[in-house]
């Protein structure tokens, strides 16, 4: 995945932000999944790319990448996720949802990208087997800090090798 993200990233640098009419909709939309797989500095130049579009034309963009994307930002750099958009798995199985900024007003501003209201995990494409699911909109109970070995697994390929 890293190698595909860097030659994605040389396609950027070339072409710009990735819009949908210069990608299409379903490239447009693996580019993100390509982001979330970066490394942390090449995180943020993609979301200033995404942010600088959304707010020229709201609708040439992927918008919905752009709340994971910064929140994944946030929690790596050790602050609140701001859009609920990760979740995680303790040590003895149970989901946690990684803490929200504001919690209250987190749907209103997952609506902004047209996302969902913020619900407990439902679909992964692994997991979900060893830990299972549950059902119905997220609460502020299901907010939970990561300790220290969580936030090392979190950020375990986000950050270049010294």
């Amino acid at each position: 995945c890293r190698e595909r993200a860097i030659r994605m990233l040389a396609i950027l640098d070339r072409i710009g932000a990735p819009t949908i009419a210069k990608l299409g909709p379903e490239a447009a939309e693996v580019v993100s999944l390509f982001a979330l797989h970066s490394y942390l500095d090449e995180m943020k130049h993609l979301l200033t790319l995404y942010e600088t579009q959304f707010a020229q034309d709201p609708n040439s963009i992927y918008k919905q990448a752009i709340p994971p994307l910064a929140d994944r930002i946030m929690i790596a750099e050790q602050r609140r996720q701001k859009f609920g958009t990760n979740w995680s798995v303790d040590k003895d199985g149970a989901w946690f949802l990684i803490p929200v900024e504001d919690f209250s007003q987190v749907n209103t501003l997952r609506a902004t990208y047209d996302l969902e209201d913020l619900s407990k995990p439902r679909c992964l494409s692994i997991g979900a087997e060893e830990y299972p699911l549950r059902r119905g909109p997220a609460v502020a109970t299901d907010q939970k800090e990561l300790t220290d070995d969580e936030y090392a697994e979190y950020t375990r390929y986000m950050f270049r090798a010294t």
